[in-house]
């Protein structure tokens, strides 16, 4: 068995907020990543998956068309105007890593995600691991 992984950067922009709180609630919990029109990061997302030697380039390819169809989804976008998905969740890195991994695996059933990594900055990101 082989892990290859592969990385895609993209920025996109979010603020946390939770609708039923007032104002002060959200300011007091989230600080100043409540906002109202939020703030932007250049994301990294790195995914590895498992292969075979023989597999390796298909599934490297296949990763790669997965991973191109994410960034152009996220790229430039706003989490919490652009997607239904964070109208009920908070865009924080761990929400948006489970999002992003629900969306590779229905773009790519069969590839076998070992790790998804998202980093919000250097040095905050999240790790799934899913072995």
């Amino acid at each position: 068995m082989i892990h290859l992984s592969l990385t895609t950067h993209f920025s996109c922009a979010h603020f946390y907020a939770q609708d039923q709180w007032t104002e002060a609630e959200n300011r007091q919990v989230f600080g100043k990543c409540f906002s109202t029109y939020g703030h932007g990061h250049d994301y990294q997302l790195k995914v590895t998956i498992i292969t075979t030697p023989d597999d390796l380039k298909n599934n490297e390819n296949r990763l790669a068309a997965a991973l191109r169809k994410i960034h152009n989804h996220f790229d430039h976008r706003h989490l919490n105007f652009d997607f239904e998905e964070f109208k009920i969740l908070v865009p924080t890195t761990e929400n948006f890593s489970k999002v992003i991994l629900s969306e590779i695996s229905h773009l790519d059933p069969e590839l076998k995600i070992h790790q998804l990594s998202l980093f919000e900055t250097p040095d905050l990101f999240v790790e799934i691991d899913l072995n």
